[in-house]
């Protein structure tokens, strides 16, 4: 099975503010939030910004399962590519 992961997903017709630079922004700031406080920052986040709810928990719940965002309780399954770089199988 081949898992593919793009951190740059296409952009949406979600609404203002939506473009590439607003999401990215609002996935900054989730990552700088969630390390003082907590996972509830993704929740408020998507009710400030329902248009990108969707996007946003999508994103994080790639990043969990890449190991780059705390919070995971099981590592996903292992991409073989992260855009158009091949990823080596993890070590044991």
């Amino acid at each position: 099975m081949r898992n593919d992961i793009s951190l740059h997903p296409a952009s949406s017709s979600a609404g203002p503010g939506s473009g590439p630079e607003g999401f990215e922004d609002l996935v900054f700031e989730l990552l700088e939030r969630s390390e003082s406080e907590g996972p509830a920052v993704l929740d408020e986040l998507c009710s400030a910004h329902p248009a990108l709810a969707e996007r946003l928990r999508s994103r994080v719940l790639l990043l969990k399962r890449a190991g780059l965002l705390a919070g995971g309780d099981e590592p996903g399954p292992h991409p073989d590519r992260l855009g158009d770089s091949e990823i080596p199988g993890r070590a044991p």
